[in-house]
């Protein structure tokens, strides 16, 4: 089930990192730095993470997002 909803998260990114916040220093609105589909889970350049946005309801997929392995780590932080 969670790779079904992973392969459509990943489809929605087209590739890129979707982090929108503005205290990460993005030069625009998201970060869309380009990322590896095999370095899910690695921290090399092009890696990601799957991260579950609070509060954007019980979908799977709209609550996932995913973010450049610099951003994931970011927002790990503030928690």
């Amino acid at each position: 089930m969670f790779a079904t909803v992973l392969r459509q998260v990943w489809q929605r990114s087209e590739g890129k990192c979707q982090c929108t916040r503005l205290d990460h220093g993005h030069p625009y609105v998201r970060c869309n730095k380009p990322l590896v589909w095999d370095k899910q889970d690695k921290p090399h350049p092009g890696g990601w993470r799957v991260h579950r946005r609070l509060g954007y309801g019980r979908n799977a997929v709209t609550s996932c997002e995913i973010l450049c392995w610099e951003c994931y780590q970011k927002v790990t932080q503030n928690l």
